[in-house]
């Protein structure tokens, strides 16, 4: 039939995810720390899954590589703290929970631990976290899929989409709970407070992604000719309206793990350390957090897609029907939701630059930005003067380049609401702010034509909105 699974079959038999675009293979030494467990074959071991590596944990020895040899272990994770030390180029010490660990390091790391005292603190991993990932593969035998019409080859390709990037998504998931999580709570690195503020209910939705992961590893493990995908998401529709919880705290998170950063040191450096772990991929915790929102709002796209592979007769359709309309209503509350955060980031990233302006007071719910850029203000004794420029939806805000380059000294603002603009008769590219509340007005010129006229439409609006 259709379906395949075989250790022995070549790759040139398969269409593997290794051809396939959309999925990112795992690198050595990526691998997450925890994975769910793997389904059975099906009846008549006919699967639409097929494993990468060894079924079980190989435990503290390196994985089989399939050839009867040993494979490099896996790097271990990276430990820190003042209950480890390194003796001829080995990291020994125990974790949190007692146990002895040691690890390699190189003559670099070497050199630098008899000159600098480790941070005080630890990486801690769950004690149900394997070192290894074992990676399954959707495959289907090649001559079978080419033999297939149109829509259906692609209905195997977006199932297998759905598939793969929820598998990466789970593992994501893991890296927050069983590395973010675990070493922050652990060691205490912010306080109770503050951890429920980053973290919410990251758990929650490690779980539903887990549940999930299971019902497709289920579905794709049948010897029947097609999965179905569509009654799967649609008895999942509950539980993903749990998301809406976690996005709504989103803004909060965020603005936390930096409050976070800047003031508790220990924090600052353990972030800076899993941004450098290669399971992190250099991406920093506020990435990893975004991504409950970013997926959740991928379902439907990917459910869209995968309906418009489907004749009216197919199977699945009407459970699929049933599913997108679910996935869309509990998106929408996500999207509104989804768009706030990514405000709320571009505030984030002004107060990061902005100097002699309070971030409490510049940061506010309702506050968001409208457009920014550099410009000439003119002066009372007629010198244009370098000017970083903020329109925001309620405030005007301009400051002057720092010394260093990198970040903007605060000069003044306007509010929105009494605040005007137009352009300047004989001048190309300037135009005239007007402060209403004490009658003062501001030459401003910007770097064309098409930005004055923007600069004034968008300031106008914004003084319109006000008055409503």
């Amino acid at each position: 039939g259709i379906l395949h699974q075989s250790s022995t079959t070549s790759n040139s038999e398969l269409v593997s995810t290794k051809s396939d675009p959309a999925v990112t293979p795992v690198e050595p030494g990526n691998e997450a720390p925890h994975t769910a467990p793997v389904p059975s074959r099906g009846p008549r071991g006919g699967s639409w899954l097929q494993k990468g590596l060894d079924d079980t944990d190989s435990g503290p020895s390196s994985p089989k590589d399939g050839k009867g040899k040993r494979s490099p272990r896996p790097k271990s994770t990276f430990v820190l703290g003042n209950r480890s030390a390194t003796v001829d180029g080995v990291r020994h010490g125990s974790d949190v929970s007692g146990r002895h660990h040691q690890t390699r390091t190189d003559p670099a790391r070497r050199r630098l631990t008899k000159s600098r005292r480790a941070p005080s603190f630890m990486l801690v991993t769950s004690k149900q976290s394997p070192l290894k990932q074992s990676t399954i593969e959707f495959q289907i035998q090649k001559e079978i899929f080419h033999q297939l019409d149109e829509k259906s080859r692609t209905r195997i390709q977006v199932l297998r989409e759905i598939f793969h990037t929820e598998q990466e998504y789970y593992n994501d998931l893991c890296i927050i709970v069983d590395h973010f999580f675990m070493t922050v709570s652990n060691r205490q690195l912010v306080s109770d407070e503050d951890l429920q503020k980053m973290f919410s209910s990251i758990h929650v939705i490690r779980g539903i992604s887990e549940q999930l992961l299971e019902k497709m590893k289920e579905a794709l493990s049948t010897d029947e000719e097609e999965p179905s995908f569509g009654s799967l998401f649609s008895n999942m529709s509950e539980m993903m309206k749990k998301y809406a919880s976690y996005v709504s705290k989103q803004d909060e998170a965020l603005e936390t793990v930096e409050k976070c950063r800047k003031k508790h040191k220990a924090f600052a450096e353990f972030l800076q350390v899993m941004i450098n772990e290669p399971i992190s991929r250099g991406l920093p915790l506020i990435a990893f957090l975004i991504k409950p929102t970013q997926r959740v709002c991928k379902y439907p796209l990917l459910l869209r897609e995968l309906l418009k592979t489907m004749e009216d007769s197919h199977f699945d359709y009407e459970n699929l029907k049933e599913a997108l309309r679910v996935m869309e209503e509990t998106t929408s509350y996500v999207n509104e939701k989804k768009r706030e955060i990514e405000r709320q980031s571009k505030m984030l990233q002004v107060a990061q630059v902005l100097q002699g302006y309070a971030s409490a007071k510049l940061i506010t719910p309702n506050r968001y930005l409208v457009k920014e850029s550099i410009v000439d203000k003119v002066n009372v004794h007629g010198k244009a003067q370098k000017r970083m420029m903020w329109l925001f939806n309620d405030l005007l805000l301009y400051a002057a380049p720092s010394v260093s380059g990198n970040t903007f000294v605060y000069k003044d603002s306007i509010p929105a609401k009494v605040c005007l603009a137009s352009p300047v008769v004989g001048s190309a590219s300037t135009f005239e702010l007007t402060r209403l509340d004490k009658v003062k007005k501001y030459k401003i010129i910007a770097e064309t034509e098409e930005e004055m006229n923007m600069w004034v439409s968008v300031i106008m609006k914004q003084y319109e909105q006000s008055q409503g």
